[in-house]
């Protein structure tokens, strides 16, 4: 996911940069990483795109399910695909937004944070970025 389309998504308006982590290999999950940072600082972060594939994982359901246990709120669903909610963090209140599939034999999953604060205003962008991650998976 571009910048541009992150922006777009979650109306931001600062300038920003992005920063990708190497893989992370944890329990049999291989993680990417990026994170969105504002230009100004390089360290203060906007938000995240954290990608990950779930081996032997095969509900997309129960996927999903267990990502909506780390939401403040009661997830908003945009398909059978996706959902996004208010982050239960202890700091922030962030938004987040979790779509996962079944692609090349994995469950395959993208959580986009951004925030804070929220703003579900317009679930017309989410559906938008869920379209573009769906594709990417």
């Amino acid at each position: 996911m571009d910048i541009a389309e992150y922006k777009r998504a979650f109306l931001v308006n600062s300038e920003l940069s992005t920063s990708e982590e190497p893989p992370d290999n944890s329990n049999g999950i291989t993680w990417y990483t990026c994170d969105y940072l504002f230009a100004s600082s390089h360290q203060t972060k906007s938000g995240n795109l954290l990608v990950f594939a779930s081996p032997g994982e095969k509900s997309v359901k129960a996927s999903l399910k267990i990502s909506a246990e780390s939401c403040l709120d009661k997830p908003t669903y945009l398909s059978e695909n996706a959902f996004y909610c208010t982050e239960n963090d202890d700091q922030f209140k962030n938004t987040r937004l979790v779509v996962t599939r079944i692609s090349r034999g994995q469950m395959r999953t993208a959580m986009v944070t951004a925030g804070p604060p929220p703003d579900f205003a317009h679930p017309d962008a989410y559906a938008a970025l869920e379209k573009t991650l769906l594709d990417r998976l």
